[in-house]
């Protein structure tokens, strides 16, 4: 004799298990929407981070110095160098020294000085400012003193360009040093910077 589940408890388990599986159905897109909520709060967190990163690099003082051509052929100290601000922000109180630190020249003559020697060269005037994108020329003096007369072409030169500068509305001074190498090549003698060590 066969039992048959009567009608109503049958249509009853049914609706039961369908009440279930729409419960865990509900369950799993709720997990899997509460997922997608927090991956998306994650990637705005990670876009707003390099957004806020991106501002203060375009924010940092970024500027260059550049060695012209030797102004007097028989000088190696007569090249002009360049600073351009290559920034955003102004730079403001601008002042720049050159440091020989190395000198051997055509005659085997070097420099006495152990801790090298400074060459005077004309201020950018401290009122001046120096907005992104534009440049200022550096001229060395002509030195006049017979025992700072050295004969070209270099066998071998190193000096710095040391910049002093105030940047945007930050209100400390910074100072970059610039290295530059005396390079000879068919017979004329050129600066050329290295890669900054600062």
């Amino acid at each position: 004799m066969s039992s048959k589940t009567p009608k109503h408890i049958r249509e009853r388990r049914e609706k039961t298990k369908k009440i279930k599986e729409s419960k865990i159905f509900h369950e799993r897109t709720n997990n899997w929407l509460a997922r997608l909520s927090v991956g998306w709060k994650l990637f705005g967190g990670l876009v707003a981070a390099l957004g806020a990163f991106a501002t203060l690099l375009s924010l940092y003082p970024r500027f260059s110095v550049n060695a012209q051509a030797l102004s007097d052929l028989n000088d190696p100290f007569s090249a002009p160098f360049v600073i351009t601000n290559d920034g955003f922000l102004p730079l403001y109180n601008i002042e720049y020294a050159i440091h020989v630190t190395k000198l051997i020249d055509a005659n085997q003559r070097g420099l006495n000085a152990p801790n090298g020697m400074f060459i005077m060269a004309d201020k950018y005037p401290k009122w001046k400012i120096l907005y992104g994108g534009d440049t200022a020329t550096i001229i060395p003096h002509h030195i006049n003193s017979p025992d700072l007369q050295f004969s070209l072409p270099l066998r071998q030169g190193e000096l710095e360009v040391l910049v002093n500068y105030r940047y945007g509305i930050w209100p400390i001074h910074n100072q970059r040093h610039f290295s530059f190498t005396a390079v000879t090549s068919t017979g004329q003698t050129t600066w050329v910077r290295e890669p900054r060590t600062d």
